[in-house]
């Protein structure tokens, strides 16, 4: 790609800076850093419009809802624990 000018406060873009400087040992990644962060943002986006989307088409789904689609357990977990370790230590 081409070169880009955009201008930046001076003191923010130093800030910046240093702090590429600090995680890298040098500023050389600053092009690369630039690049995620603006990847990071368009995803983010992504992920807002995707949201916005199913909430559109599917709406709000309610706790209750929820709670009363769920399905039973035919067993307690607690139970079943148990008896996987009393056969594992021969108690049973």
């Amino acid at each position: 790609m081409g070169e880009v000018v955009v201008d930046i406060d001076e003191r923010i873009w130093k800030s910046f800076e240093g702090e590429i400087l600090k995680k890298y040992g040098t500023t050389k990644r600053l092009n690369k850093e630039i690049e995620l962060l603006i990847a990071s943002y368009l995803a983010n986006d992504a992920v807002i419009e995707c949201l916005e989307y199913l909430l559109e088409t599917y709406g709000v789904i309610s706790l209750e809802d929820v709670k009363k689609e769920r399905p039973e357990s035919k067993s307690s977990a607690g139970k079943v624990l148990r008896e996987m370790r009393d056969n594992r230590v021969g108690l049973s």
